[in-house]
């Protein structure tokens, strides 16, 4: 579940590739009445690594700025801070200018700087260590909204430092129309990716006390701390529920995360039928007790061993299970497969998050947010999974109790027809009793008993109408 965070590890030899690959100088962008034009990727602003996190704006104007590469702009777990450098040439006097963005949310610390020659225009300072209302434009991740000079070439800085968490600072240059677009299309998408996943969480839920399958508890948790991961990760939790404690926002994630690779062990442990395996179920459990340790180590005070230990974990975990998952498909398990075509949707999406990241492919919504509608189309398909398995498994009960259903009928009317023989049994040989009682058994004539009896019936009879009894 902390594959956000580590990306990077997975995919470090493309940084490593494009570490080198570097353009020319960037040069000022022209905005005029009629728009604007950024290049692509990271080539229209420059960056320089200020290693000790100690240079002011006075010093990092002096330093040497190079281009940026997606290694620069995506350090990582780092002490250092970033400074980015870029200009613009207002050749008009523009009503709205460019809104710049940092769509990545867990950065502690983010300063604006804006220049015209030597002459300050603005200084806004930010970042999820400091309170929601500090930002520039309330929003999930970090917008400015940069100060314009008409007719005049304007020198921007942004410097960015993270103690808490990973420091990635992929900037990105639009117009105010374009922004606004963004920022209500991000919101449906967000809002679709919200509504699957809490959808899923309430049918699982609602279906457990009637079904009482702990798939459905356990699927119904899981999902739902994802959603809580989600939110948090993607600096949701702090715009909507604690705007005023940066504090918490700075231990949330940790947490969150490490609780997310625990119910996700957990989830594992129930599809997957873990028992199976003992090696893999104590790797995993590894994993979570790592993360766990990351989470304190982190909230000891120590956020870089505490940001790697998670990273590891996550890794590792994501390791593990795809090979439990393999494995599980090996054995035949029906589900695995399901599980595996989910995860599979789970990858994709992490590959396009992570070269959107590091700006090997042009910046998109689908691709920044494909980790998570990659991990919405996973629960969605496991959901089915769930559900084929819960109806099979419904169905075959149902045809077990009607086999055992036909073969009581059988056995009742076996029942039945094996008394009504016995009885008839009885019946003939009762009659045959009752006949041996009144005949003698050597010359089959009534025996003396059996003519006293009668003797006495003529005479009763005789006497009860008045007749004689012999003739």
């Amino acid at each position: 579940m902390t594959i956000s965070y580590s990306l990077r590890a997975w995919f470090g030899v493309l940084l490593l590739l494009s570490s080198s690959i570097a353009g020319g100088e960037p040069v000022a962008i022209e905005v005029s009445d009629r728009g604007f034009t950024v290049p692509p990727g990271y080539s229209w602003f420059s960056i320089h690594i200020d290693e000790q996190a100690e240079l002011d704006l006075a010093a990092a104007r002096g330093a040497d700025f190079s281009p940026a590469t997606p290694a620069d702009v995506n350090p990582g777990y780092t002490g250092a801070a970033v400074w980015a450098r870029f200009e613009i040439h207002y050749d008009a006097d523009v009503s709205t200018a460019p809104v710049l963005l940092v769509p990545k949310p867990l950065v502690d610390d983010i300063q604006l700087f804006a220049l015209k020659g030597d002459s300050l225009l603005a200084h806004v300072e930010t970042g999820d260590a400091r309170p929601f209302s500090s930002r520039d434009i309330p929003y999930r991740a970090f917008a400015f909204r940069l100060p314009a000079a008409p007719y005049e070439t304007v020198t921007y800085y942004v410097r960015g430092a993270s103690t808490g968490s990973a420091l990635e600072l992929p900037l990105r240059l639009m117009s105010t129309d374009e922004f606004l677009r963004t920022s209500r299309y991000e919101s449906h998408l967000i809002s679709g990716l919200f509504g699957i996943l809490i959808a899923l969480v309430i049918g699982a839920l609602a279906l457990y006390p009637a079904l009482r399958r702990i798939e459905l508890l356990c699927y119904g948790i899981t999902v739902g701390v994802f959603t809580a991961m989600i939110a948090v990760l993607d600096g949701h939790g702090m715009a909507l529920f604690w705007p005023d404690n940066p504090a918490l926002q700075q231990l949330a994630p940790a947490w969150v995360t490490a609780a997310a690779m625990a119910f996700g062990w957990w989830y594992l442990e129930v599809e997957l039928g873990l028992r199976r395996w003992p090696a893999l179920r104590v790797l995993l459990g590894l994993c979570v007790l790592a993360a766990v340790i990351g989470s304190v180590v982190h909230t000891a005070g120590i956020p870089f061993v505490g940001g790697w230990i998670l990273t590891a974990a996550g890794t590792a975990m994501a390791l593990i299970t795809a090979l439990a998952t393999v494995m599980a498909v090996a054995a035949g398990d029906r589900f695995a497969r399901y599980f595996m075509a989910g995860w599979s949707i789970y990858l994709v999406g992490i590959l396009a998050t992570t070269l959107g990241a590091h700006g090997f492919v042009p910046y998109t919504l689908l691709g920044s947010y494909g980790l998570y509608f990659g991990a919405a189309a996973q629960f969605t398909a496991l959901a089915v999974a769930l559900a084929v398995r819960v109806i099979s498994e419904a169905r075959k009960n149902e045809a077990e109790i009607a086999t055992k259903n036909a073969a009581l009928a059988d056995l009742n009317q076996n029942l039945e027809s094996a008394v009504q023989q016995r009885t008839k049994d009885l019946e003939e040989r009762n009659a045959r009793l009752a006949d041996l009682a009144i005949r003698d058994s050597l010359t089959g004539l009534y025996n003396h008993s059996a003519c006293i009896e009668m003797v006495g019936q003529v005479v009763h009879q005789a006497q009860r109408y008045d007749f004689p009894a012999a003739a």
